[in-house]
């Protein structure tokens, strides 16, 4: 297929712009350029239906879209009952399918929605193929003419930057001939894809259906989809639509925000600086001169937004940055600078050719600036869901953000103390079990169940949110409904995939209590005896027993156990008396067995966990610790090198051991690791046992000073070798940890150095580096040694 000449342009856009009884208006989905010229196309033509590209099962929310005291950005969202292919179109008042349905609603013209329903069978996205491409296509030879990167700044630079003052007709032909050239330039690279194929199919339908009736129709769609609309169709080929059950859609209409309409934000088919672009609207409907006067106010507001941030921009730099832009535009027979220029004469005459620390300056003020801060809000009377009002009145009551709050952060919460607290710790934790994006906790507990009285969370609310407040409504009215609905479906949903293992059995169990859904954590409690003792492994085994007894000492915020401290939302509850989590401990001594092939840390933190509840007294007076002991005498003399080393550790907290024998054992891995899987077998024994013993070191100076006088008995070849696996080991501390064991070694060598300076104890270089250049020392000084005197 070769590229087609210059009379075969002409009439392919002769047929596209052709206007008989349908008036064919390619658009790109966010154009200044389009819409400004939107409502004069329509006047002119004067349709008896505007047909839209816009998914059919969509169409119920055009009506409350198009109202005349709905505020933009909205988007129109449409999910899979299960909750999966969560899609967004965003409309802006620079969308210029929304100029058409608001020109229609107010001159009482008919809408229809024509694209392929979202509820249709799916279709595989596919690529397109770079067979079958004989040399450079139309669309080559237009993105080497106007310098642009790729298609959409070829539509800047084509449709909207000479838009300013042109004739409404002309803007619309020169989106249709783009959009042909796009579909040309897919028709070489293979073909156009089978999803937008289908979609085709579909939106001939519905215009064909439009005919028959006799209606006068203005049809609406990207600019790419426009050939295979006239009639013969162009660049197209019919696909079938795939056999199969129409799925279940839940829509809803919601608010939206500029800076997630910016195509930074990962919206795939966004604009760049959605603030700027609603500015230029109201420009272009007033002509070339508007256009101009806003780069020279846009460039003042950034300016005043680097002068925020201490940088350099006064008067000056604006005008000189304006005088680039339209000296620009007048060299490329612009009517007026478009964004473009605009950006050239912020890089020329304000970044000064810095792209680091003035640009990045730039960078953050043209963010504020042409990005904005709008946000969009619903015309009264828009249908809502029953569990959004109930979400809303819940987070105004317990002082949340919520959908009137623009700014979301983080909180730090106490629940254990404050009842205000508790209650929003259970109200965000079962937006989280519901799947509504909304809040996300950074800290809860530690391993092994060890407790934490505070709880942060990072809260904000979205359109996401509002969109999966509307699916989540399926489930029921009320928060704690949706969130035990969710893990309900949640558990079948492993069960029938054989999913439903121990470790999602605890981590079910755990996000119920979070949640204080008490009925379903009855429930799930009493399956974790029976088969789940068998199969689980030690750490689901060790956590199941913990998470048991914080529930019933009242240590989850969401299920207390004191009268005085339930309330309405989060009641008192109390686990059956017949679940005996004394069982968990027998299971879990018997896991023991099966760590000896383990390399897991999480496994190592396991055992140390189960040592501990034996120490408190939990499980001892049930088994005894002579079980115990000889699991963990076994995994010390024939586990994999890092349970060796925790094994080893552990047998001192049950007194099978003294803290001597520790760091002679550590003596004895460095003596032994003088190959490189020595070394390995060292790094993996000390990082087993630094899990377990750190604080026996900050303790314990019989231990310490046994290693660490092995460790100055080296010499530095042999230190040098075994540098990386004691680095390593040693990583298995936290940071808190590794902080106290150097506090310790600073004072075993008395905390300075021979002329009184504190010792740096901080190594930031890379330890085989520090190998290569100490071997390089020792040969240049052997070097110099052997040199005659």
């Amino acid at each position: 297929m070769s590229p087609p000449d210059e009379g075969e342009v002409e009439a392919a856009l002769a047929r596209l712009s052709a206007t008989n009884d349908t008036l064919l208006v390619g658009v790109r989905h966010h154009s200044p350029a389009m819409s400004a010229a939107m409502e004069a196309l329509l006047e002119r033509f004067g349709p008896s239906r505007v047909l839209i590209e816009l998914p059919k099962d969509l169409e119920r929310w055009i009506e409350h879209l198009a109202h005349p005291e709905l505020r933009a950005p909205v988007a129109l969202a449409g999910v899979q009952g299960d909750g999966s292919d969560l899609s967004f179109y965003p409309f802006a008042d620079f969308s210029p399918e929304l100029v058409a349905m608001r020109w229609a609603r107010a001159h009482g013209v008919p809408i229809e929605a024509i694209d392929r329903p979202l509820s249709a069978p799916p279709i595989a996205r596919e690529s397109f193929a770079e067979e079958g491409r004989f040399g450079p296509t139309l669309l080559d030879r237009l993105l080497a003419r106007f310098e642009a990167p790729d298609g959409e700044h070829l539509w800047d630079h084509v449709v909207e930057a000479r838009a300013p003052g042109a004739d409404p007709e002309s803007v619309r032909r020169a989106g249709l001939l783009l959009g042909w050239a796009l579909r040309t330039d897919a028709s070489m690279r293979g073909g156009v894809s089978p999803r937008d194929l289908a979609r085709e199919v579909h939106m001939r339908a519905c215009i064909a259906a439009g005919r028959a009736r006799g209606d006068r129709a203005a049809v609406v769609v990207g600019a790419f989809h426009a050939a295979a609309l006239v009639d013969p169709p162009m660049l197209f080929t019919p696909i079938e639509e795939p056999e199969g059950a129409p799925s279940t859609i839940v829509t809803s209409l919601v608010p939206y925000a500029f800076e997630l309409l910016d195509a930074r934000s990962g919206y795939p088919a966004g604009i760049r600086d959605p603030g700027l672009m609603e500015r230029r609207l109201d420009a272009l409907r007033e002509g070339p001169d508007a256009c101009e006067a806003l780069v020279s106010a846009v460039l003042v507001e950034v300016c005043r937004a680097m002068r925020r941030r201490k940088q350099v921009a006064g008067v000056p730099d604006a005008q000189e940055a304006a005088r680039v832009a339209i000296d620009l535009a007048r060299l490329r027979a612009l009517p007026a600078p478009s964004r473009r220029e605009l950006m050239e004469g912020l890089e020329i005459a304000l970044g000064r050719g810095e792209l680091l620390g003035r640009g990045r300056a730039i960078a953050r003020a043209c963010d504020e600036v042409l990005v904005g801060s709008r946000r969009g809000a619903l015309a009264p009377g828009t249908p809502r869901s029953g569990l959004g009002p109930h979400v809303h009145a819940l987070l105004a009551d317990l002082r949340l953000p919520g959908p009137d709050t623009k700014d979301g952060g983080t909180l730090r919460l106490d629940p254990q103390r404050s009842a205000l607290d508790r209650r929003r710790h259970a109200t965000l934790s079962r937006l989280s079990v519901a799947g509504i994006p909304y809040a996300t906790e950074v800290r809860g507990e530690a391993a092994g169940g060890i407790e934490t009285l505070g709880r942060v969370w990072k809260v904000e609310w979205t359109p996401a949110t509002h969109a999966m407040i509307e699916l989540a409504g399926l489930r029921g009215v009320t928060l704690r409904q949706v969130a035990e609905g969710a893990l309900r479906r949640e558990a079948m949903r492993l069960s029938e995939e054989e999913r439903l293992v121990s470790s999602a059995r605890v981590a079910l169990l755990t996000r119920a209590a979070e949640a204080g859904l008490g009925a379903l954590v009855d429930e799930l409690a009493r399956d974790l005896v029976g088969p789940f003792l068998d199969e689980a492994g030690l750490r689901e085994l060790v956590l199941a027993h913990a998470l048991l007894g914080r529930i019933r000492a009242g240590h989850v915020p969401a299920l207390p156990v004191d009268p005085v401290l339930a309330t309405t939302d989060v009641p008192l509850h109390v686990l059956p008396v017949e679940i005996d989590s004394s069982l968990l401990i027998a299971a879990a001594v018997r896991a023991l067995d099966g760590l000896l092939g383990s390399d897991r840390e999480e496994d190592a933190r396991a055992m140390l966990d189960l040592v501990r509840l034996f120490e408190s007294g939990d499980g001892s007076e049930l088994l005894g610790e002579g079980r115990l002991g000889w699991a963990i005498d076994r995994l010390a003399t024939d586990g994999t090198p890092l349970v060796m080393g925790a094994a080893i550790a552990l047998r001192i907290a049950l007194g099978r051991a003294d803290a001597s024998s520790l760091g002679d054992a550590m003596g004895g891995w460095l003596d032994v690791a003088i190959t490189p899987e020595g070394r390995k077998a060292l790094a993996r024994r000390l990082r087993g046992a630094m899990i377990v013993a750190a604080p026996l070191f900050e303790s314990s100076t019989e231990a310490l000073d046994r290693v660490v006088s092995r460790v100055e008995a080296l010499d530095d070849e042999g230190f040098l070798a075994r540098v990386a696996s004691l680095r390593e080991g040693f990583d298995g501390l936290s940071p808190a940890a590794r902080g106290r064991l150097l506090s310790v070694l600073t004072e075993r060598y008395g905390g300075v150095d021979a002329a009184g300076r504190g010792i740096d104890v901080v190594l930031d270089d890379d330890p085989a580096d520090l190998a290569r250049f100490a071997a390089a020392d020792r040969a240049g000084r052997e070097a110099i040694a052997s040199w005659p005197e």
